[in-house]
């Protein structure tokens, strides 16, 4: 069985839709603060920028785990 995990940042954009960004391959124990301040940094350095759209704030932010398994029916 096969599984991944990787934390989903969700960020607002300055038009009011949304903005997401996953990070492949993430280690467990990740505080929220330093997720937080990541963010921010993000935001700050204006790192992001979909056309002449600039990420404006924080939506949320998740661990996801996901399990794969594969039947054996060839």
């Amino acid at each position: 069985m096969e599984s991944s995990k990787r934390i989903l940042l969700k960020f607002k954009k300055e038009n009011g839709k949304y903005y997401s960004l996953t990070i492949k391959n993430a280690k467990e124990g990740v505080g929220d603060e330093e997720i937080k301040n990541l963010m921010n940094k993000i935001i700050e350095k204006k790192i992001i920028k979909q056309g002449s759209v600039l990420i404006s704030g924080i939506k949320g932010a998740s661990f996801v785990e996901t399990q794969k398994k594969n039947f054996d029916i060839v």
